[in-house]
Order: structure tokens, then C-alpha cells, then sequence
């Protein structure tokens, strides 16, 4: 129902459908940022990649090696 209590659709009554500019900067946002953050993520956890695998490798050789 209207404003004016009038149960017919009239477009005055209704938004355009589309893309607006606030729809616009939210997808661009979210699409940029999610990728920033997974980025940042894997850089984290590579950079102590090599003293993971020293460490694994000196355990190993410690209990296999006796």
C-alpha cells in the first residue's frame, strides 16, 4: 500500500532497480579487501616456513634416529 492509501503500483513508489554507487563501492570494497587479507594471510604463514621445516626435520631425526 501507498502513502496515499492507494493499493495500485505506480513507479513514483518504487526505487530503479540497478547499479547504484553505494551498491557500487561496497562490492568493490569487500572484493579488495577480502583479497588484501587472504594476501596478508599467506604471506604470514610462509614467512616461517623454513624454521617449520628445520623444526619438523630435527624431531623426526630425534625420535627415528636414536
Amino acid at each position: 500500500m501507498t502513502r496515499n492509501g492507494n493499493s495500485h503500483y505506480t513507479p513514483e513508489t518504487e526505487q530503479e532497480a540497478g547499479m547504484t554507487k553505494w551498491l557500487f563501492f561496497s562490492v568493490t570494497i569487500c572484493v579488495l579487501g577480502n583479497s588484501f587479507l587472504y594476501g596478508y594471510n599467506i604471506g604470514v604463514i610462509n614467512s616461517p616456513a623454513s624454521l617449520i621445516k628445520t623444526f619438523y626435520s630435527q624431531v623426526y631425526l630425534a625420535r627415528n634416529w636414536q
